[in-house]
Formats: C-alpha cells, structure tokens, sequence
C-alpha cells in the first residue's frame, strides 16, 4: 500500500510534467504556424516573380515587333517616316504600314505637308520633272533592332550635311554658285531615278572643288556618262528604262562635245 507521503510525491510528479509538457505544446504550434506564414509569403513572392517575368517578357517582344524608318521620293524628294509591326520569328507583318511626316532635317522644309517633307526651294528650283513619274520611295533606313541602309541613304546622308553653324551645307552651297547648282543637281535627280546612287559621292566632291564652271560642267558629264554606260550595260532593264538611259547618255555627251568645242 501506497504511503501518504508517497501519494503526495505522485501527485506532484504527474503536476510538473502537465505544467512541463504546455510550453512543448505551445512551441509546437508557434512553430507551426511561423511555417505556414513562411510558405503563404513564399507563394506571393513566386507569384510577383512569375508575373514580372511574364510582363517582362511581353515587353520584350512587343519592343522586337517595332519596325521603323526613313524613306526618299524619286519624283519629288521629299522624305517621309515609316514604322509598323512585323513578328521577329516568322517576319510576318502584323500591322499596316503608317506614314507620318519626318522630322526637320538641314536641306529639308521645316514645314512638312502629310505626305512627307519639302526638299528646300534653294535646291527644289534645279530640279527637272521625273519624265517617268514612278511614285517610287527609296529605303533610306530601317530599324528592327538593328539599323539597315538603304540605297537612298547616300543622298539623304549627302543633303544632312552641315556647316559649322549647323545650317545646311548643300543649301547654303546653291545659294552661293547658282549655275553649278543648275548642274549638279539635275546630274544627281536622275542618278537617284535610275538607281545610281553610288554615282552620287563623286559628283557631290567635284562641287566641293575650287574649279571653273566649263571644267566643273566637263567632270560632271563625263562621270554620268560612266555611271550610265554601267548601267545599261548590267542592269535588268526594260525597254522604256533602256531607251531613257540611252537619251540621257547621248544629252551628255553632246553636252560634253559642246564644252569642248567651246574650249
């Protein structure tokens, strides 16, 4: 038989351990719950992830769709933007194609119509009418992520020269030497019509030249009597284009006879 004394240390035994057994208890559940507020914080933050990621990554290909650039009318000279959407993978164009006017460049018109930007009057004047009339606009540049030149980005480039006060040199170069104007730039206009353009540097650095007028006049038919003899000899022409070509050649070098005679 159980002693009072041995009854008494029971009962005090069994209480401590209830009392102990609470903080265990307790510990187990704070535990617990700090676990599962980790991982419900942990979902959040993977789901901000994902969606950043995605938005990210949306951006990312509606940025590589941008598809822009500048192109140059054959008839008229003006300049006009261009941009529209394209899928990088598949190249397909997913947008049409929108025009705006460009902005100010040096020999253009600072008050550009819907259709495009006005070639200065100072170098406008020289120009003859396109006998043709093709509509045609030229790539200067286009930009898909990389920027690509186009034949037209010879004399787009050309015509933003400047001068040292930022005004534009070939207007300001017109202006100046008005009968080698009336020279250079029809010689220029119809390289641009027959797709000549790298024709173009050579002539524009002979007007760079301190040299008389019969000589300057001389140097410039006999580069386009070159450029041109190239041209029909290895381009794909039609008759028409052929039979222009040929007219052309001939004026020049009945041009370049008259000169020397006249020497």
């Amino acid at each position: 038989m159980l002693n009072e004394a041995t009854v008494v240390r029971m009962m005090t035994s069994f209480r401590y351990s209830i009392i102990d057994s609470k903080p265990v208890l307790l510990m187990s559940t704070s535990k617990a719950n700090n676990t599962g507020g980790w991982i419900a914080s942990h979902k959040v933050l993977s789901s901000l992830l994902v969606v950043a990621v995605v938005i990210a990554c949306l951006l990312a290909y509606a940025s590589s769709t941008a598809v822009q650039g500048v192109e140059f009318n054959v008839d008229n000279w003006q300049v006009r933007s261009f941009s529209f959407r394209r899928d990088p993978f598949t190249n397909r164009q997913l947008t049409a194609v929108k025009h705006s006017t460009a902005f100010s460049y040096a020999a253009w018109s600072d008050n550009p119509t819907e259709t495009g930007s006005i070639l200065n009057n100072s170098i406008a004047k020289y120009l003859k009418p396109n006998k043709l009339k093709t509509g045609r606009w030229d790539l200067v540049y286009i930009s898909d992520g990389n920027l690509h030149q186009g034949p037209a980005a010879i004399i787009y480039d050309l015509l933003e020269t400047r001068t040292p006060n930022y005004d534009s040199f070939w207007v300001d170069w017109s202006d100046k030497h008005p009968k080698k104007a009336a020279i250079l730039w029809p010689a220029v206009a119809q390289l641009c019509e027959l797709k000549l353009y790298a024709a173009i540097p050579e002539i524009a650095r002979l007007a760079r030249q301190d040299i008389d007028l019969p000589t300057f006049e001389s140097e410039v038919n006999s580069c386009m009597l070159d450029a041109i003899n190239d041209y029909c000899e290895h381009a794909d022409l039609t008759k028409e284009q052929e039979s222009e070509a040929l007219d052309a050649a001939e004026a020049y070098r009945n041009a370049d006879r008259s000169n020397a005679n006249l020497k």
